[in-house]
Parts: C-alpha cells; sequence; structure tokens
C-alpha cells in the first residue's frame, strides 16, 4: 500500500458512505482531517476524514507524516495513487489536526477538495530538532 498518495475513487466512495478513510468503519457525528496548518486555516482538504482516533494514530505511525524527511514512493510504482495538484512531496513544517462535522465534498480536476464544518478542536503538531513529529502544540 502507498498511503503517499490518494486513491481518489476509492477515497470519495468512503467519504460519501461517511466510512473512515484508514479503517473502513462508520464514522459518528465527529470526523478528523489532516492537513497542514495552511489547510486548516483555509478549511480546504484534499485528503478524506477519518475517525479521529484513527488520525492520531496516523500521526504516530504512518512514516511519511512522522518523519520529517521521510520519502514518497515512486509515482510509478504498482498501486500508485495520486498526489495532490500543488502538492510538492516533502513535508509542511507541521501538520494540523482538525475535528469538525461532517464536511461538503466538492469535485475538483481529478480529485475532491472537503469543506468541513466549523471545527470542535484543532491540534498542531510540529517537528523537533530530531525532525520527529510532537504534539499536539509541541507536547511529545
Amino acid at each position: 500500500m502507498d498511503f503517499t498518495t490518494i486513491n481518489t475513487v476509492t477515497s470519495t466512495e468512503l467519504a460519501a458512505a461517511r466510512r473512515c478513510s484508514l479503517c473502513g468503519d462508520l464514522m459518528g457525528y465527529w470526523v478528523a482531517f489532516l492537513g497542514t496548518p495552511r489547510t486548516a486555516e483555509l478549511r480546504r482538504f484534499t485528503d478524506p476524514p477519518g475517525h479521529p482516533d484513527c488520525m492520531r494514530a496516523a500521526l504516530a505511525l504512518c512514516p511519511h507524516i512522522a518523519i520529517a524527511r521521510h520519502r514518497r514512493a515512486r509515482a510509478d510504482r504498482p498501486g500508485a495513487g495520486v498526489i495532490p495538484a500543488g502538492s510538492h512531496g516533502e513535508n509542511p513544517a507541521g501538520w494540523t489536526l482538525a475535528t469538525p462535522r461532517e464536511p461538503r465534498r466538492v469535485p475538483a480536476a481529478g480529485f475532491t477538495v472537503y469543506l468541513p464544518a466549523p471545527f470542535r478542536t484543532v491540534d498542531t503538531y510540529l517537528y523537533g530538532p530530531d525532525g520527529r513529529l510532537s504534539g499536539p502544540a509541541g507536547v511529545p
């Protein structure tokens, strides 16, 4: 599996069925989005929502997220998905985990943009000097 790219068909189907993009189980009232601080500020995400607990687990378990300099898989690798337009493959300075109600989905050129309702919670995770993610708000 390649977790650094998006299978737009599968992710859109999961979101439309209110299923977590990571575990596939039904989501409750609150969902979670993981993105850069800027995506949270704009309330525009290209990665689909998931359970808050699943997204918190991704922060610790996904090497691409947890390690600042982790490389993406090659684009020509079998089963690779689509890197969203504007992505450059490098990690941002940190990640934001935002928890809204169900988002609206808007089709875009080759992918879906998710426009969440106002956030109940927003937690920021930053990379430390060792290149490992810590948070929220700098707490390991």
